[in-house]
């Protein structure tokens, strides 16, 4: 009897035992699922803040053209300072009334403008760099046929347009439109025809183009620092290689490229310069 008991009391032991071990395999099953449940969760909510990130900064991205959008469906007209319109021509004056205002109809110069009015932002609150500015302040009337439409340039690569105190946001060479056919300031002084060309408000190569960024204009000049400055003009010339036309202040300056020298001239001002390679230097457009 006391056997029987004792295999009784083993067989339950024994199945006690394995009961612990299922309970602690199944345990062990669940948690590692568990663990990598929870890892998976984890991913996907890093995933989901990295989409949350990226939606919020496209928004930022996009708030922008969201404001041009609208201020656009206020002032329609507006519209056509962004789509290249074949203006008729346009006056540029430092005020309202201006007895100095200039007219410019030449198509070359009016199609590569356009590129300077395409709208990046806009503000409705103050000048954006206070009431001091290091660039000029123009008005700027674009003519379609005997329609004009108004901007006034504030501040670097800032317009006032539509009304008052509603600024945009554009090329940050727009003033340099005024800079090249308004009168100088008393204080802008220079010497010699490189000074004054490095310091004009676009330039003209040919029939080709007109640029009016600042780098663009100085690296036509820049090599002849270098150049050897002539007496007199050169005997033996050859052909004009590239002629190009700097507006400086309302004042137009030439230079005449040949083969291995440089005419510069305008202004009351005549100057000759060698250097080796010019046609090839002074054609060759930077990157």
């Amino acid at each position: 009897m006391k056997i029987l008991l004792l295999l009784i009391g083993l067989s339950v032991y024994i199945s006690g035992c394995q009961n612990d071990e299922l309970v602690n395999k199944q345990m062990n099953t669940f948690q590692s699922e568990s663990k990598k449940l929870q890892e998976t969760v984890q991913k996907q909510k890093s995933q989901i803040q990295a989409l949350e990130e990226l939606v919020k900064e496209q928004k930022q991205q996009l708030q922008p053209l969201y404001q041009v959008n609208s201020v656009l469906k206020e002032y329609p007209w507006l519209q056509k300072l962004r789509e290249n319109t074949e203006w008729t021509k346009m006056t540029i004056s430092r005020y309202e009334g201006d007895p100095i205002e200039t007219t410019i109809d030449d198509p070359l110069f009016l199609r590569n403008m356009n590129n300077l009015l395409y709208f990046r932002s806009v503000g409705a609150v103050g000048f954006p760099s206070g009431y001091q500015s290091d660039v000029g302040e123009y008005i700027y009337k674009f003519y379609d046929d005997d329609q004009y439409y108004q901007i006034h340039v504030v501040n670097r690569g800032v317009i006032e347009a539509g009304r008052s105190e509603l600024f945009f946001e554009v090329d940050p060479s727009i003033h340099m439109i005024g800079k090249a056919f308004m009168p100088k300031p008393d204080y802008v002084q220079h010497q010699g025809l490189i000074a004054k060309m490095a310091d004009s408000g676009a330039v003209k190569r040919s029939d080709q183009y007109v640029q009016f960024n600042a780098f663009r204009v100085q690296s036509k000049i820049a090599s002849l620092t270098v150049a050897k400055k002539l007496e007199s003009k050169p005997i033996e010339l050859g052909e004009i290689m590239e002629t190009y036309t700097f507006y400086y202040y309302g004042i137009p300056l030439v230079m005449d490229v040949y083969q291995n020298d440089v005419h510069l001239y305008g202004d009351g001002e005549d100057e000759w310069y060698h250097l080796e390679e010019a046609g090839f230097i002074l054609t060759v457009e930077a990157g």
